[in-house]
């Protein structure tokens, strides 16, 4: 048998609580101010699809992908979620100014490292076919 129960929250919107933990919103919850309609949602569709077919086609390696996504996800991932949960959840810590500090510095070192890596990209350096221990082939 599942069981659940109703509960009012703050700002009058009826949630069902399970149990199990789950919270599910119920349909008086107030929605966003803008809901995009069937027009928007295709404009926005192909604009996703069609950006992502045209940076896989000008992608010269997956090398090229695999920087751009370690210096932009892998901060994100590692600093800058964690430092803004931090923040969100912990209001009256103490630590707030080392966490404000280390968020400040992880935004500037994730900036930093996307633009070079573009750099390395658009200048073709670090290419996997550059390195000097390997022999050309006239010398072997």
């Amino acid at each position: 048998m599942h069981a659940s129960a109703a509960f009012r929250l703050g700002n009058g919107a009826l949630t069902r609580c399970d149990w199990m933990g789950v919270f599910v919103p119920s349909r008086e919850e107030p929605q966003g101010e803008w809901e995009p309609n069937s027009f928007w949602r295709i404009v926005m569709s192909v604009a996703i699809v069609g950006g992502s077919v045209t940076m896989a086609c000008n992608t010269p390696g997956v090398v090229t992908v695999w920087s751009l996504m370690g210096s932009t996800v892998s901060m994100m991932v590692a600093y800058i979620l964690p430092c803004a949960a931090f923040l969100r959840l912990s209001p009256q810590s103490k630590s707030r100014f080392a966490v404000w500090t280390l968020l400040i510095a992880s935004i500037i070192a994730a900036v930093a490292f996307t633009l070079a890596s573009f750099y390395t990209m658009i200048t073709g350096h670090g290419k996997p076919n550059s390195c000097a221990h390997i022999p050309e082939k006239s010398q072997m």
